[in-house]
């Protein structure tokens, strides 16, 4: 039999990222022959990206006496999702069936949206001292090389704050650690939209994805499978 035709790589125009996520209810009554315990599904949510690969200058590695190496940057919309259940739920359903679903409610969407999170790390190699008093320089860093590869986010809309400084103390390497920002705001037209990128300073290479979270708001109570599918029609930025 030949092998299947699997292309390699992505294209320039980009791929598109997939995440499914669900969450659980256990049915129990009794146990062994007289008993049963059923599992079924709630809450299920799919997050759909278009991933595009970038090259970018490493010119700007050095900041100060700061040399970076990686950073890493993304964030979320978050919002407060209203699940109930759906038409005709009952013990008697088999396994795997989906039994939650989104409705609109409040602002009479499926979700309300709150705020945006994000987080921000870099990794450098510098003198200990250096990593902790130019830590805004280093995440500014991030910030810029992200707007210049990747281009239209909303990164720089939101308030960052340090969170974490971790150092590396060896006796055989480079000195250097780790900087790290926590994200918060708002923003006009908050949309479950997701957002992530990263880049390496050593290489030049860097990964984008932008994309959205959908939820399942099908009435009918039905198996994962067939939940699943239905969703992957649905979403207008998937493309396989």
């Amino acid at each position: 039999m030949a092998c299947p035709t699997i292309a390699y790589g992505i294209p320039r125009t980009g791929a598109t990222d997939l995440n499914f996520n669900s969450g659980r209810e256990l049915f129990r009554c009794g146990i062994g022959a007289t008993g049963c315990i059923t599992m079924f599904i709630t809450n299920v949510t799919l997050e759909s990206s278009l991933v595009k690969i970038h090259c970018g200058t490493i010119a700007d590695s050095r900041q100060g006496d700061v040399c970076l190496q990686s950073g890493n940057l993304n964030w979320k919309d978050q919002a407060v999702v209203n699940w109930e259940a759906k038409e005709g739920v009952t013990s008697d359903l088999p396994a795997g069936t989906v039994i939650t679903r989104a409705t609109p409610c409040g602002s009479g969407d499926l979700s309300i949206y709150t705020h945006t999170e994000g987080q921000l790390s870099a990794k450098v190699q510098a003198n200990i001292c250096d990593i902790t008093s130019q830590r805004a320089q280093i995440m500014q860093a991030v910030l810029d090389k992200n707007l210049d590869v990747a281009g239209d986010t909303v990164s720089n809309e939101l308030d960052w704050v340090l969170s974490d400084i971790s150092i590396n103390a060896s006796a055989t390497d480079w000195q250097g650690g780790n900087v790290s920002y926590q994200g918060f705001g708002s923003r006009t037209g908050g949309s479950n939209q997701t957002y992530r990128f990263n880049f390496n300073w050593q290489t030049g290479k860097a990964e984008s994805a932008l994309g959205s979270v959908q939820y399942d708001e099908n009435a009918t109570p039905d198996l994962m499978e067939a939940i699943v599918d239905q969703m992957l029609d649905a979403s207008p930025d998937i493309n396989c």
